[in-house]
């Protein structure tokens, strides 16, 4: 190992417990933080490039060596650490001291400072989806509490599943591959250990005069967790990701919420670490992976679907025009209460080549790591999909799509004229939307039927540990319509 980076880790020698490896998970979270003032890769300097280029060779012994070690093993295990490590040792460096907040940024508003962050990283588009959500909600140990009543204990054992079908597998040269074309100059968001695309990006054309080079080694440790060739105590360390709390309301909202005494109303964005990433798009883009999101057309437009969601607009637009209602659900928190037995189940049936790829990073529980802005602290994750990771919308697809076959079949078997109703349903994951014949001179009939179509999905959507029984329904009513002056749509909980 290079002598620099013995110096400036803080990778201990002995890593007796998980907790000794989640302290270390969270110190070099905290030492990445830095590198979040890192330009995009055209506006580095001259001695950045060479700086990280030189780095990068000279770790590249030491990367060969621990790929040839146990990977059971407590020196693979530090490896691991110290790969993720990397980056923060080397670049840190390189970063101008860090000025503190004038008067004037200090009174912004978090969302605009984030946003002017952005923008002199020339990230426009980034900066603009900023500023035209509902922003990130301000760091806090409130914040913390509530990211970890939103991720709920584990509802059901998970089965051990043997695989009964050939597993996906990919080789090192063929992830070289896949991998030199996914590594582009584009600036994107760090992982939660300072670690881009972009950064393999700046080494992928060096070719060494002997032996691989880090972008090879890179490549084959890929390669690796794709194919699950880790301990589980490998895969604890890359199913670590950083939590984000995103507002689901505008401010006036928020503002309403709490003087009425409700929590606001947030949703957790979870940031996985980009070697697992690259692992989870391999296996994603393999033919199996391919066909069984094409398999959940045409009611699933949001995995697997090209334009899914314009389609979704423009179908529901055509038929409101011709005098249909539009029903739309939403799942209460479902990325987070979807059960994990159920998901692995769904992934045996639908698409077995990776269910070894889920037993071995959904199986175990996982940490989030939550900067409250005065110390890092763990959220436990022992159930449902992690929102961020490249195989949650993944797994929740093919775990809700019978709740939605169910629905689909009792909406057709409802219809109202067999030869003139085109009701149907579309999905986009965890979203639900209904387009419902409409009579005119029936109203009492549509409301009876959005009636009996919230109970159906709320009773097969419980059997995977999700409910649709929420707030967040709405109804628009066909053109025309006035709204009912009884009670019949009321037990529906759809605002019209």
């Amino acid at each position: 190992m290079p002598d620099w980076f013995v110096r400036k880790s803080c990778i201990p020698n002995v890593l007796l417990s998980k907790e000794d490896v989640e302290a270390a998970l969270i110190d070099i979270h905290r030492a990445s933080s830095q590198l979040r003032r890192l330009p995009p890769l055209r506006l580095w300097r001259g001695s950045q490039r060479r700086m990280w280029a030189r780095c990068t060779k000279q770790f590249t012994e030491y990367f060969q060596a621990a790929l040839r070690k146990n990977p059971s093993s407590s020196d693979f295990l530090k490896f691991c650490l110290r790969l993720l490590e990397l980056p923060s040792v080397v670049l840190t460096q390189t970063l101008p001291t860090k000025k503190s907040l004038s008067e004037a940024k200090a009174s912004l508003s978090f969302k605009l400072r984030k946003a002017e962050s952005l923008a002199f990283q020339d990230r426009l588009h980034e900066a603009s989806k900023v500023l035209f959500s509902h922003g990130i909600t301000p760091p806090s140990v409130a914040v913390y509490q509530r990211l970890q009543d939103l991720h709920p204990p584990r509802k059901a054992e998970i089965p051990v599943i043997k695989p009964h079908e050939e597993q996906f597998s990919i080789t090192p040269d063929a992830a070289k591959k896949a991998l030199f074309r996914h590594c582009s100059e584009t600036w994107k968001s760090l992982d939660p250990f300072g670690w881009s695309t972009a950064l393999l990006h700046l080494i992928r054309g060096f070719k060494p005069e002997a032996g691989p080079s880090f972008f090879d080694l890179s490549a084959d440790f890929i390669a690796k967790l794709a194919n699950c060739e880790v301990p589980n105590t490998v895969a604890f360390i890359f199913t670590t990701g950083s939590l984000v709390a995103l507002n689901k309301d505008a401010e006036k909202v928020r503002r309403k919420r709490v003087e009425d005494g409700l929590r606001p109303r947030e949703r957790p964005i979870n940031q996985g670490s980009m070697f697992l990433k690259l692992a989870f798009d391999l296996a994603l883009r393999s033919r199996e992976a391919q066909d069984a999101a094409k398999a959940l057309l045409p009611i699933q437009q949001g995995v697997g679907a090209k334009r899914g969601m314009e389609l979704i607009a423009h179908a529901c637009s055509s038929f409101y025009k011709q005098g249909y209602a539009i029903l739309k659900k939403d799942a209460t928190n479902g990325f987070q209460e979807i059960q994990r037995a159920q998901m692995h189940r769904a992934v045996e049936r639908r698409c077995p080549s990776l269910i070894s790829l889920f037993q071995k990073y959904y199986y175990h529980d996982s940490i989030g790591l939550y900067n409250t802005g005065e110390e890092i602290k763990l959220v436990g994750i022992n159930e449902g999909c992690r929102m961020g990771c490249k195989l949650s919308s993944f797994g929740f697809a093919l775990t809700v799509q019978d709740a939605y076959l169910s629905v689909k079949e009792q909406l057709e078997n409802t219809a109202l004229d067999k030869t003139s109703d085109h009701s149907f349903l579309k999905a986009a994951t965890d979203d639900v939307i209904m387009v419902i014949k409409a009579d005119p001179t029936n109203p009492a009939a549509l409301y009876s039927r959005i009636r009996g179509l919230c109970m159906k999905l709320d009773l097969e959507a419980d059997k995977v540990g999700l409910s649709f029984d929420n707030d967040k329904a709405q109804l628009l009513l066909p053109p025309g319509w006035a709204l009912p002056r009884c009670d019949s749509i009321t037990s529906t909980r759809c605002p019209l």
